[in-house]
């Protein structure tokens, strides 16, 4: 399932760009929506959290732009090209 998703993520960002909206904030909203969701959680747990803050940081600050490169790269570049860019990456 998770498959699915992942290799349909580029039509609403297209869709959000076929609209009028510039790429980058369309990333920017489905970026923003988990922030949304984890938020008021870290909030309530905010004593458990403080010894590891800088670290989570970080690692989401890190994974973020990440996310937000891959998904800048599908809707300015075909999704094949940036798909085999990701996963070949490492190599």
């Amino acid at each position: 399932m998770a498959v699915a998703i992942w290799g349909l993520y580029w039509v609403p960002l297209r869709e959000i760009e076929a609209l009028g909206l510039t790429a980058t904030w369309g990333v920017a909203f489905f970026n923003a929506c988990p922030l949304i969701v984890l938020f008021p959680y870290v909030i309530w747990n905010r004593k458990i959290h403080v010894q590891h803050l800088r670290a989570v940081a970080i690692i989401g600050l890190m994974t973020s732009l990440g996310l937000t490169f891959y998904a800048s790269g599908l809707v300015y570049s075909s999704v094949i090209r940036v798909t085999l860019l990701f996963y070949l990456t490492p190599i």
